[in-house]
């Protein structure tokens, strides 16, 4: 099994950085670290346990595809700084990615605080359907081949992750590959916003309409 493995981390002032990459400079298959910066990226901490700190590009896809293409590695495992990753993470991916294309983690729980949110915990349980980029590895040539780094990342929030999944009918969900993040997400709390709420409150009327009916009947 090959070692040829680069972790690309994206960050963007994250306060966890120094505890994402402290937690892939322990892993039990040593990954090149490669971290594409943000405006905000603390840049001691990025140097210091980093292998190489990329220029910063703009917006999270490029900045992640800069660190994909300039990785001089066979699998890339993708990253974010508001993640921390289990000690055996890596070497599990690397033992996936020999059979399939794409990997993501199969376990994703809610980083400290988050826990508390019943959002948080409701989000980890449905996160196996969702393509997160801080929790994919794959195989570069796939990546490349796929045209995925010439998608149009033009939106500062535009990632992989969603192009990845179009392209690739298949990603396993590995469940040996284990890591904490910040849930919920972004995109949880605006799909709870939008769409949540929207629902529900679509729900009032036709409960308090079926209701009446119901009294009606009954009287």
């Amino acid at each position: 099994m090959t070692s040829a493995v680069a972790a690309v981390v994206v960050d963007n002032g994250e306060p966890t950085l120094e505890r994402c990459l402290v937690s892939l400079r322990s892993q039990s298959v040593r990954p090149l670290i490669l971290v594409a910066p943000g405006p905000q990226t603390n840049m001691e901490v990025a140097s210091k346990y980093a292998d190489r700190v990329l220029p910063p590009a703009d917006g999270i896809g490029r900045a992640r595809v800069q660190a994909v293409l300039e990785a001089d590695a066979d699998y890339i495992v993708s990253c974010d700084s508001d993640t921390v990753y289990d000690g055996r993470y890596v070497e599990y991916a690397l033992q996936s990615l020999q059979l399939f294309p794409v990997v993501k983690a199969g376990i994703i729980l809610p980083l400290d605080s988050g826990g508390g949110d019943p959002l948080a915990w409701a989000e980890s349980f449905f996160s196996p359907l969702i393509p997160y980029e801080f929790a994919l590895a794959f195989r570069k040539k796939v990546f490349v081949d796929a045209g995925l780094d010439r998608e149009d990342y033009s939106n500062p929030r535009a990632d992989i992750g969603v192009h990845l999944a179009r392209r690739m009918f298949f990603v396993l969900n590995d469940p040996r590959m284990t890591c904490w993040t910040r849930l919920p997400t972004k995109g949880a709390v605006l799909f709870k916003e939008n769409y949540l709420l929207s629902a529900l409150g679509a729900m009032v009327p036709v409960a308090t309409l079926g209701g009446v009916i119901g009294f009606s009947l009954l009287s």
